[in-house]
């Protein structure tokens, strides 16, 4: 009887050996398809960032790339993703790369890419101003080169009467341009009155201004109907301009208002 067991016993330890091997495979397969799964489900975007002078920025400068979702009328901005760049240790232009889960975009929103350097005290010296969009579509793009502008930051020393009494042209609101012949318009009085075109209603109310800082007062709006994009978009307008509290000109004398909450508005002279 013996003579037939250890036979019988060596069957039984090769058949586990090759279930277990079996079994190890399937798990490695399995984790293999799971890791092309989830690559196959990023999304990358990638492109580069510069600036048209030839200048090298201070020291410690540092660079801010941003992948925001603009999509929202009546708030600022959302970062979704963001790169930060030691100038020290880079050169202009700088190449940058996102890898983001695919659902991290949705198809019915709107997205786009900020650049921004600022010195060893935070103070900003190079920003965007025009709208670089995202195709949320796409799981592989590569962007058109992001050219930043100077910022010349407004001090109680700069003359504040290059921003009085002009009829400023607004050009982008949060970083998106403005819809096509829609007129947002904007002019500070030399006596403290702020009053424009918000693209479909006008508006007016009072301004401050204190050792070159800006602050706008409640604003008065007329209740005039609009289009829904035209509506949306005078939203965004109302509330970026009424949480200004900074202001600033590029070296072609273009405006920029800043806030503490990001909203900022562009804008150009007639």
């Amino acid at each position: 009887m013996n003579q037939f067991k250890t036979p019988f016993l060596f069957s039984l330890l090769f058949i586990a050996t090759l279930l277990t091997s079996a079994c190890m495979d399937k798990n490695k397969s399995e984790k293999s398809t799971d890791k092309q799964t989830e690559k196959q489900e990023n999304v990358t975007i990638n492109g580069s960032v510069s600036y048209s002078e030839s200048v090298t920025p201070p020291a410690e400068s540092k660079l801010y790339v941003r992948l925001n979702n603009v999509s929202l009328a009546d708030a600022s901005s959302i970062n979704i993703e963001e790169q930060i760049f030691d100038l020290s240790d880079n050169a202009i232009p700088v190449k940058y790369e996102f890898s983001i889960p695919k659902d991290s975009l949705k198809a019915q929103e709107s997205y786009a890419m900020t650049a921004e350097i600022r010195g060893k005290d935070n103070g900003l010296l190079w920003t965007t101003d025009t709208n670089n969009p995202v195709d949320s579509g796409k799981t592989s793009q590569t962007l058109d080169e992001i050219v930043m502008i100077s910022v010349k930051p407004v001090t109680a020393s700069d003359n504040i009467m290059d921003l009085l009494n002009i009829n400023w042209q607004v050009r982008d609101i949060n970083g998106v341009s403005v819809i096509d012949n829609s007129e947002t318009t904007m002019t500070f009085s030399t006596d403290g009155k702020l009053s424009g075109l918000a693209g479909c209603n006008r508006f007016n109310g009072d301004y401050k201004l204190h050792n070159g800082k800006l602050s706008v007062g409640p604003l008065a709006v007329t209740k005039k109907a609009c289009q829904p994009e035209l509506n949306g978009q005078e939203i965004q307008f109302l509330n970026a301009i009424g949480s200004v509290d900074d202001f600033s000109f590029d070296s072609k004398g273009s405006l920029t208002l800043k806030a503490a909450n990001g909203k900022t508005i562009s804008a150009l002279r007639p």
